[in-house]
């Protein structure tokens, strides 16, 4: 039984890490892509927002 288990943590286990490797490029990727399409437009409305309150 001890086997068994062993054995299916195992397969289970393989599974979750290519699914996490995967799954963590795809994000790397799409947050890279995000931040260089968002950086310029995200730095204005600081800009404007910090201008509109006075700071």
């Amino acid at each position: 039984m001890h086997d068994v288990d062993a054995g299916f943590a195992d397969r289970g286990g393989e599974a979750q890490r290519r699914f996490a490797v995967r799954a963590l490029a795809v994000h790397l990727s799409v947050t890279r892509a995000a931040r260089i399409g968002t950086d310029a437009r995200a730095h204005r409305t600081v800009h404007r927002r910090s201008r509109g309150r006075g700071w």
